[in-house]
Order: structure tokens, then sequence, then C-alpha cells
């Protein structure tokens, strides 16, 4: 099992990745700024649209990821920081122990 940041920040990319794919999607359909129609009289479309797929992932992954990073709260005692960070350090902790008195 993954420590609770990791598990926080693999779901906000997630989360931001597929509201990049949303936007890039309606972009696209809505035709904005003629690029709908470039793409459909294209004679090969699947690359352009894979890469503004990609490009608008990447980019709302990492803006989501980086929001929500830097909206935690500040004070460590909030149950957002225990549930996190405290507690699944604590379980890797106390399996790191498990393993060393297993060892000796």
């Amino acid at each position: 099992m993954l420590p609770g940041i990791v598990t926080f920040i693999l779901r906000s990319a997630a989360v931001g990745s597929l509201l990049g794919v949303v936007v890039a999607a309606l972009f696209i359909l809505s035709d904005v700024a003629g690029v709908g129609t470039l793409i459909r009289d294209s004679a090969s479309p699947v690359p352009p649209v894979v890469l503004l797929l990609a490009g608008f992932a990447i980019l709302f992954g990492s803006l989501y990821t980086g929001s929500a990073i830097m909206l935690l709260p500040r004070d460590k005692d909030n149950q957002v920081w225990r549930s996190i960070r405290y507690e699944p350090a604590h379980r890797l902790a106390q399996t790191a122990e498990d393993v060393g008195e297993r060892r000796s």
C-alpha cells in the first residue's frame, strides 16, 4: 500500500488529467479557432488529437496537483494531514520495525 501523500498526489494528478482531457475534447468539438475543422479535414487526424489531449492532460494534471499541494492546510494537527501523512507513515514504520525484528 502506498503512503497517503503519494496516493493524494496520484489522485490529484488523475483528476486534473481527466479534466484536461475533457477541456481538450470540448475545445475540439466546439471548433474553437477552427481547430476542430482542421483536425476533421486532416489526412491523418489521430496524431493531432492525441497530442492535444496529452498536452492538456499533462498541463491540467500538473496544475491541479500543484494547487492541491499548495492548498493543504498549514496546521499539521488538521484531520487532512493526519489522514495523508501521519497514519500511513506510522503504519510503514511499524512494518519496518516488524521486518527488522524478523531479521534479528
